[in-house]
């Protein structure tokens, strides 16, 4: 985006660096760890290991705003529109495999307020997928799930062998994702 590459690191902070030379432009602290960012209209999505996404101005790398969740791990967002879509989970006891429980959310892109959340789900949650006014996630629960884009009202819901953390990718009105079972999987999007 602009020339400059965008990525978080573990030790809590979102780098931007000119492509072309290889100069750090901005580092921006925000908290413990963090996910891939979606860039937006000149702002950079991200989640941090500390319970917040950062909405930073991918030109300065000044947190504009910060949503916490319940909880402490998000996925990468995806944006659409003036919406932003995340994961959040947090771990449930102790024990393997850990358990967690959490909330897709849309969070407001201009504001930074929460539009809604989904029912609570068992599991943590990959990177959403959107298309057609729905939003697509693995989650380590074993399901895909299908989200209404406006309401977080559930469509559907598929169960795979194993968890789900990789992002579906969707062609065709055909989404795929893959398992820990192994095995890759197509389903039509309706």
């Amino acid at each position: 985006s602009n020339g400059m590459a965008y990525f978080s690191s573990t030790e809590g902070a979102l780098y931007a660096v000119d492509i072309s030379t290889g100069k750090l432009e901005w580092k921006c602290e925000m908290g413990e760890g963090g996910h891939p960012p979606a860039i937006y209209d000149g702002i950079a999505y991200v989640g941090g290991r500390d319970g917040h996404l950062y909405a930073i101005d991918a030109a300065k790398g000044r947190v504009k705003w910060k949503f916490k969740v319940d909880g402490q791990y998000l996925s990468a967002p995806a944006v659409m529109g003036d919406t932003a879509f995340f994961g959040g989970s947090d771990q449930v006891g102790f024990g393997r495999p850990l358990q967690q429980q959490g909330f897709i959310y849309a969070v407001n892109i201009n504001t930074g307020k929460e539009k809604w959340r989904s029912k609570k789900l068992d599991g943590g949650f990959s990177a959403p997928t959107i298309a057609d006014g729905v939003i697509y996630f693995g989650c380590f629960d074993n399901h895909l799930y299908a989200l209404d884009m406006l309401t977080g009202r559930e469509l559907w819901k598929f169960r795979a062998g194993g968890s789900i953390h990789a992002s579906p990718a969707i062609a065709d009105g055909i989404v795929y994702f893959s398992s820990y079972d192994t095995h890759i999987y197509a389903l039509h999007g309706e």
